[in-house]
């Protein structure tokens, strides 16, 4: 779902992409913010999925404004060998590379109190299909853009389940 890219920049990338049938080039409903786009972006994977959920996905949502620094495919093996993640992000600061479960308590631990600063990347992660059903997850579309993956992650937690950064793959957020 594309709700940033001026006409010129989605044609390019629809050119981009064209015969791909893994990638396709949505344009947002209407003047929506992130949170409304990512949940539009469900309802279109729900509705295009033989279940009619999300069971049987792994989703990635991968802003527009990032560059790809190593391969993103790790991610999905990564998911697969921690079957409690529900979610993971690429590394995309100075944080150790190793794919590992985030908490409040790591960071605080780390001397950290400001746990903003202990979020995945939300501008690129994979979230697990399953996890998002079981629970009834929604972005929250009334909360400003930059909290909607701290709730995310927020809720991942709550539900005992874990999230982690890839050891495996980076990126660079551009405007970030």
């Amino acid at each position: 779902i594309d709700n940033g890219s001026t006409a010129d920049e989605r044609s390019l990338l629809t050119d981009l992409l064209a015969g791909s049938d893994m990638v396709e080039v949505v344009e947002s409903a209407g003047d929506c913010g992130i949170n409304a786009m990512w949940e539009q972006g469900l309802s279109m994977i729900r509705k295009d999925s033989p279940s009619g959920t999300l069971d049987d996905h792994l989703v990635f949502i991968l802003n527009n404004d990032v560059q790809i620094i190593q391969s993103l495919l790790p991610m999905i093996e990564e998911m697969d060998a921690l079957s409690f993640f529900a979610a993971i992000s690429p590394s995309y600061d100075s944080r150790p590379q190793v794919a590992r479960r985030v908490n409040a308590y790591e960071c605080l631990s780390n001397g950290n109190s400001d746990r903003n600063k202990c979020g995945g990347a939300g501008f690129a992660f994979l979230l697990r299909g399953s996890w998002i059903e079981q629970n009834n997850y929604h972005f929250p579309t009334t909360l400003k853009w930059w909290f909607g993956d701290n709730h995310l992650l927020d809720s991942i937690l709550d539900t005992q389940c874990g999230w982690g950064v890839s050891g495996s793959s980076r990126v660079l957020h551009l405007n970030g």
